[in-house]
């Protein structure tokens, strides 16, 4: 497994914990890597979920990415430190958040 890989698994990890953060006990997952990017696709049933909280997604998903610090998050990532959303910024270049029907769509997209 390469880097690229174990951050992609990481990111990964980091969705799933705010599935389970707001309720999700399911989850489907569809993770891509190619030589040039990642994708991270998830969806899962969460009765409610606050507008603002939607908001903070779409806004973080999308600040753009710190190469800068990179090393320092990649390592934070999915640690007792982390909490759900002021990595994660740091590490994806694009993000999509959907919610109808009482169901979360998240797509993260990272270029390498």
């Amino acid at each position: 497994m390469n880097k690229n890989d174990s951050i992609m698994i990481k990111i990964m990890n980091e969705l799933v914990n705010i599935y389970l953060h707001h309720g999700c006990d399911n989850v489907i997952i569809n993770l891509r890597c190619t030589e040039k990017m990642g994708v991270v696709e998830l969806q899962g049933a969460i009765n409610s979920i606050e507008k603002s909280v939607l908001n903070e997604l779409k806004i973080s998903l999308n600040t753009p990415r710190r190469d800068d610090t990179e090393e320092y998050y990649w390592a934070l990532l999915g640690s007792d430190y982390s909490s759900e959303l002021n990595l994660l910024d740091a590490m994806v270049d694009e993000g999509y958040v959907s919610y109808e029907n009482g169901i979360l769509k998240i797509k993260v997209i990272r270029r390498f």
